[in-house]
């Protein structure tokens, strides 16, 4: 089993112990804050790309970064999108879908693939960004509410929720950071993405979301 594997179990366990200890109420209201919080970032993560984009260089930045991570020898002549695609240490998800998009264009040139990463990279330091800013609020709100109720007894419950979280939390983490890991030049071997089942799950189901291609 893959460490990143044994770390989403170790999450989800502290999440369900969490919520055994804490009862349903509590745990209904974070739970709830959590998603509040990714819906919001999803649904303004556009607006937030928007005033990043007029205050600070960021989308050029990013641009120029992955150009580089790109780079092809001086005087070699640039392979087809697809190739250079297939040599890039990708998760699977992420890889699939980019491959996906690129046989719906028809550019399917490396300038294309760059563009196209440089979006998604983009969309997840925004997402991460709103997320966190609205999760924050959240959390006030969900803070102010549970001081109101009453004392929980334990219940299984409150386990079943703490492990949701849990999980929603994995997947929007695991899901923003996959893209800056490889902007970031980490060796993919490092993470062992492809041997951990949980977080490739995970992965799917980020993907699934949109969030890398708004």
């Amino acid at each position: 089993m893959a460490w990143l594997d044994l770390a989403v179990i170790c999450l989800l366990v502290w999440g369900g112990v969490a919520g055994y200890l804490c009862g349903w109420r509590k745990m209904a209201g974070r739970f709830a804050a959590v998603m509040a919080a990714a819906g919001a970032a999803v649904l303004l993560q556009g607006d937030l790309q928007a005033v990043i984009s007029r205050y600070l260089p960021a989308e050029e930045a990013i641009r120029t970064v992955v150009y580089n991570r790109l780079a092809v020898p001086v005087g070699v002549a640039a392979p087809p999108a697809p190739v250079l695609l297939a040599a890039l240490d990708f998760p699977r998800a992420l890889h699939q879908s980019l491959l996906r998009a690129l046989s719906f264009s028809a550019y399917f040139d490396f300038g294309f693939l760059a563009e196209l990463l440089s979006r998604v990279i983009f969309n997840a330091l925004s997402f991460s960004a709103a997320m966190a800013l609205w999760w924050g609020f959240a959390c006030l709100i969900a803070l102010v509410w549970l001081e109101r109720q009453s004392a929980a007894d334990a219940c299984w419950v409150g386990a079943l929720l703490g492990v949701f979280r849990q999980a929603l939390l994995v997947t929007l983490v695991l899901g923003a950071a996959v893209p800056l890991t490889w902007l970031a030049g980490l060796p993919q071997e490092i993470l062992c993405l492809e041997e951990a089942v949980l977080a490739r799950w995970a992965l799917l189901l980020f993907n699934y979301l949109g969030i890398w291609w708004r």
